[in-house]
């Protein structure tokens, strides 16, 4: 029997699916570069915590995206040089970062919807969106207090000294994580990210001509939704970060 989280998820991504559809091609890149705007500060902050100058092209990129949906085409060489600049960003699982997982979300999202602009398989930004909410469970998981006490109970090793625990039924053990998804679901987190992807769909739909005006606000407008490391203080901001985001302030 499939589980009520499953079923969720696969609604969710039929719903994302079946109203990216309705969109103009250029419409769908604007809805994948919102998604992926979300995304950005969690690769900057992987990288600005390793010293690394791979990830500055994450900035640029998504800039070029933007234009894109803005009408101005990218061309074929464009597309591979950004691609080919995404694989430099070391993303193997021996990074020493917190921030591994949603950094190879971030890219694999921006990746995907360079790809998109040159195949146009729509299916790409479904999983876009998708790793929009996996960034954001990843992150609960990571951090919140009721998923490491699920997980503790779960296990059946005993710690060292301490009298073995009882043994958990099955169904005990899945009543449990189903009632932690259930509190995933429900987190304002990932309440938020759900409700702009259904916004984003719903405006971009009702605005065909994509101006540079809207292109500007659609930006702004995922700037308080997401894990944003910088703005929620989880990682200090650079000077360089500082200097590059008042410049798109003022242009």
């Amino acid at each position: 029997m499939v589980s009520r989280h499953i079923q969720l998820f696969q609604t969710r991504r039929q719903q994302t699916t079946r109203m990216l559809n309705e969109l103009l091609p250029l419409q769908r890149v604007a809805f994948a570069c919102s998604c992926c705007e979300r995304l950005c500060p969690n690769v900057i902050a992987f990288g600005e915590g390793l010293g690394m100058r791979e990830t500055n092209v994450v900035r640029p990129l998504m800039d070029r995206l933007w234009s894109h949906a803005g009408g101005r085409p990218l061309g074929q060489a464009e597309v591979d040089s950004g691609l080919k600049s995404l694989t430099l960003i070391p993303l193997g699982e021996d990074q020493p970062s917190s921030f591994l997982g949603v950094a190879q979300e971030g890219v694999g999202a921006i990746e995907y919807t360079l790809r998109f602009a040159r195949d146009g398989e729509t299916a790409r930004l479904v999983q876009v969106a998708q790793w929009c909410v996996e960034g954001i469970r990843g992150w609960i998981d990571d951090t919140s207090v009721y998923n490491l006490a699920v997980a503790d109970r779960a296990s059946t090793r005993p710690s060292l000294g301490a009298p073995t625990p009882a043994r958990r039924s099955i169904a005990e053990l899945k009543a449990e994580i189903d009632q932690y998804n259930d509190w995933v679901d429900e987190h304002p987190m990932m309440k938020a990210e759900i409700a702009k992807q259904l916004d984003d769909l719903a405006v971009i739909r009702e605005t065909p001509s994509l101006s540079a005006d809207f292109l500007d606000r659609l930006k702004e407008s995922s700037s308080g939704c997401g894990i944003q490391p910088f703005v929620r203080g989880l990682l200090p901001q650079s000077p360089g970060y500082r200097k590059r985001n008042s410049k798109r302030a003022r242009s």
